[in-house]
């Protein structure tokens, strides 16, 4: 459950997860911000903090799993 009260099912995070992992392989990573936008889906590269460079699965878990590298922005500075 997360802070909005709303449940994620493994099946729908590992339908997202399938071509996130796609994206990932195609252009080497995924850029990141600091706060989830409130009123768009889409990253913005001026808001950038990070890049996802691995997602997985952990069935052990029940986690989704990542790395990722903190860039040298303003808002990767704050991540830092």
């Amino acid at each position: 459950v997360n802070r909005n009260g709303r449940v994620y099912t493994a099946q729908e995070c590992l339908r997202h997860l399938a071509y996130l992992r796609e994206n990932i392989r195609r252009d080497g990573f995924i850029l990141g911000e600091l706060d989830h936008p409130v009123d768009r889906f889409d990253t913005q590269l001026k808001e950038a903090s990070h890049k996802i460079t691995d997602l997985w699965y952990d069935q052990n878990t029940a986690c989704i799993m990542g790395k990722i590298e903190i860039l040298d922005t303003p808002n990767g500075k704050i991540a830092r």
